[in-house]
């Protein structure tokens, strides 16, 4: 038995399980709670969601093809204090970050700028976990504690706006 978080390998040295009993790298270590992780199709990005007490939440983008491992854009404006919160990559080549929120939004930011793009409204209640349709890129869904999952569409000639935007599913 061991704590070391490691993969059992089993009696067989020579299967590929074996190899992966040892942490490959540490990129993050706080004390904030961490409640999600999404890695980017193309291996090149990992996004970390942190819950912050007393404070907003952040996610933090990590590039991780080049050592060391560094946070590249962080996103806020969402609330995370107290509930799991996800966050996934989404539209075409993967340019946005999605999140759901404490105060019941969802939240699109550009992935490479940070910009809070959208602060979209419908749901009642914690939007906690969201998902972009890898094959429509315009599409993605996000679950809710009031018991609903919506369907969100973005229109081409949609423009973000400074102030938070409303729109419904």
């Amino acid at each position: 038995d061991s704590d070391d978080g490691g993969a059992e390998s089993g009696d067989d040295d020579d299967h590929p399980s074996s190899r992966m009993s040892e942490t490959y790298k540490i990129i993050h270590k706080a004390n904030d709670s961490l409640t999600s992780l999404n890695l980017s199709v193309d291996g090149h990005y990992i996004l970390v969601n942190k819950s912050i007490s007393e404070k907003r939440g952040c996610i933090h983008l990590y590039d991780i093809r080049h050592r060391p491992f560094k946070v590249t854009q962080k996103y806020a404006g969402h609330l995370q204090k107290r509930f799991v919160i996800r966050s996934c990559f989404g539209g075409a080549n993967q340019i946005f970050v999605l999140s759901g929120s404490e105060d019941h939004k969802v939240y699109v930011y550009h992935r490479d700028t940070g910009r809070k793009l959208f602060a979209l409204t419908g749901h009642t209640n914690v939007v906690n976990t969201v998902a972009w349709n890898p094959c429509i890129h315009n599409m993605f869904a996000s679950g809710s504690d009031d018991g609903t999952v919506r369907v969100w569409t973005t229109h081409p000639t949609a423009q973000p706006e400074d102030e938070d935007d409303v729109a419904t599913a």
